[in-house]
């Protein structure tokens, strides 16, 4: 009983003097991981864009790196967020691609199909 007594005046002691400390344990199962992407408007009309943005689960809490690709549009990327521009080149779908990379050079790479519009055939009546 005596032992938990002082146990707890040091506590309340090491708190009161303005000392504290805290513990931060980090898993070695967490990993860099794409949460989620998102696109608006979907479907992309032929000659539109999109809007891409992606959610990242970062545990080293470090700076990302972020490469947007696309099969067949054009990406424009700005980190965590990009837009897509799709001429008439795609004739029914695209895929882009997001490569997320951290400081220590773990990565993760998340692709999407998105399905583009074509106008309508001006040939048939």
């Amino acid at each position: 009983m005596r032992r938990i007594a002082f146990v707890l005046l040091l506590l309340v002691s090491l708190t009161s003097a303005g000392c504290a400390f805290s513990l931060a344990f980090v898993s070695p199962n967490l990993k860099l991981k794409i949460t989620n992407v998102s696109a608006v408007p979907v479907p992309v009309p032929v000659n539109g864009e999109s809007a891409l943005t992606a959610k990242v689960d970062n545990p080293s809490g470090g700076k990302l790196t972020y490469t947007w690709t696309a099969h067949g549009g054009t990406m424009i990327g700005n980190g965590a967020s990009a837009r897509y521009l799709v001429g008439a080149c795609c004739t029914s779908t695209d895929v882009v691609a997001l490569v997320v990379k951290d400081e220590k050079g773990n990565t993760d790479t998340h692709l999407m199909t998105l399905e583009v519009l074509q106008p309508p055939d001006s040939t048939k009546s």
